[in-house]
């Protein structure tokens, strides 16, 4: 797989990886705040239970009392009957009740039941409500047993008279008051607790949201921008490509066939010099155009090739360039100095890494000023917290501060008629260096260029 694939197929997956966990932070969200507010409207039931049982504690301690006086009321309009069994009736609902409200199974109070402390209070301390309660009840089981058998008038009286008196004094009713208003109040607390508790949740989604914007969404918009950029920076130097290549590649095939057509008149004239110089005009167009293609089949290389890295020293990687570049023409007249510093064991992809110096140098042997008597250029390379940099530095013609901000773009030359080439070399190296996570940088001299080439290690 070549390294665009490889960095197509991580953006793809990197982009994919961060919705994905965007979702699923929403999506959790979500159903975290859909959880909260189940748990809350089951509180909710619960507190309204609790305080409807309470109150109804309350109206049945008065529908007992009552109906305790129903029962010795020969007057009543209700059959005895039907009295006698609504007032058992409502005499086992308000126990049933009691022992809900307090946790009471089989006459114990079920430690597992948990009720706040100010109701402990209420229920079980001096005087409480369960005390009352029970005495109340067990005034109302007397009263419905004597009743019901042949006991004296006066005692039962005297039972519906504590039935009554309890229920209308403060000691029961207004304790069975305080029980519903404490459980009221304890609602109501609940409630200004989920309040904060939402606004808790709205904040952390809120921050959530934040969080996704600045660590998910712009890096992925980010990334997005730089591949839409890429993609438009690449499809204009394909345009670019497109052009000049059938204009560097036709013009010199064009010029060929008509030096040729003149060649051949010479030949009939039996002229032999002016054939052997249209030869020569032939043989630098065809130099030309393979010298382009040789450029266009690097650039190819490079950008197709799945590089890998490798450890190598500088020194050598230097050396084995300049031995290259010995027998291009101008070398002989250009010194070259090599500086390199004692550790220059680097682990990199050579390739880009050979061809960038290879470039570069071959610059300041073609780009040497013919106007000075000695050309000379040097090569540097050193190591600095992880980062190889590679200078070099010649007293050539440089380059006019009208090209430099185009200077690394395809197809630039900046001196076609000192030497033409194709313009791709410093795009080359410009490339060679994005590939290696790296940089390369020009500073104009005095007399001259510097040139930087810098990538980790």
């Amino acid at each position: 797989m070549s390294s665009q694939s490889e960095d197509a197929t991580i953006t793809r997956r990197g982009l994919t990886a961060s919705y994905v966990v965007a979702l699923l932070i929403v999506a959790s969200m979500l159903l975290l705040a859909f959880l909260t507010v189940a748990w809350q409207l089951g509180k909710n039931e619960d507190d309204a239970r609790l305080i409807n049982v309470s109150g109804r504690q309350r109206m049945l301690s008065q529908r007992i009392s009552l109906m305790a006086s129903s029962l010795l009321d020969p007057s009543s309009d209700q059959s005895g009957i039907q009295l006698r069994t609504d007032f058992r009736d409502a005499v086992d609902l308000m126990q049933r009740s009691q022992d809900w409200l307090t946790g009471t199974v089989d006459g114990r109070t079920d430690s597992s039941h948990k009720i706040s402390a100010p109701l402990q209070e209420l229920y079980f301390g001096d005087a409480g409500v369960v005390t009352l309660v029970r005495a109340h009840l067990a005034d109302a089981n007397r009263l419905f047993t004597i009743t019901e058998s042949d006991h004296s008038i006066a005692d039962a009286e005297s039972i519906a008279n504590e039935i009554r008196g309890r229920a209308v004094s403060h000691d029961l009713l207004g304790k069975l008051d305080c029980v519903v208003q404490q459980y009221e109040s304890e609602a109501e607390e609940k409630l200004r607790q989920f309040w904060w508790l939402e606004f808790a949740f709205l904040m952390v989604g809120l921050s959530a949201l934040a969080a996704e914007a600045i660590f998910i969404f712009r890096p992925m918009v980010r990334t997005v921008i730089q591949s839409v950029s890429e993609l438009q920076n690449a499809n204009q130097e394909l345009v670019e490509f497109s052009y000049r290549i059938s204009h560097d590649l036709r013009a010199p095939v064009l010029s060929s066939i008509g030096i040729a057509e003149i060649t051949k008149d010479a030949l009939d004239e039996n002229d032999v010099d002016e054939a052997k110089e249209s030869l020569s005009h032939i043989c630098r167009a065809l130099k030309r155009v393979s010298e382009t293609s040789d450029d266009i089949l690097q650039l190819t290389k490079m950008r197709m090739a799945d590089v890998k890295k490798e450890t190598f020293g500088l020194t050598q990687m230097i050396e084995e360039s300049l031995e290259a570049l010995s027998h291009m023409p101008g070398c002989e007249n250009v010194a070259i100095t090599t500086i390199v510093s004692t550790n220059d064991r680097v682990h990199a992809k050579r390739l880009f890494v050979k061809q960038s110096i290879e470039n570069l140098i071959s610059n300041a042997i073609k780009f040497q000023d013919p106007k000075i008597s000695q050309a000379r250029a040097e090569v540097s390379a050193q190591i600095d917290n992880g980062v190889c940099v590679i200078s070099v530095t010649d007293n050539g013609l440089g380059i006019a501060s009208n090209y430099r901000s185009r200077m690394f773009s395809m197809f630039q030359r900046f001196h076609p008629s000192v030497s033409g080439g194709s313009g791709l070399g410093l795009y080359l190296v410009k490339q060679n260096a994005s590939a290696l996570e790296g940089d390369l940088s020009y500073v104009p001299l005095e007399k001259g260029s510097r040139f930087t080439f810098s990538f980790p290690v």
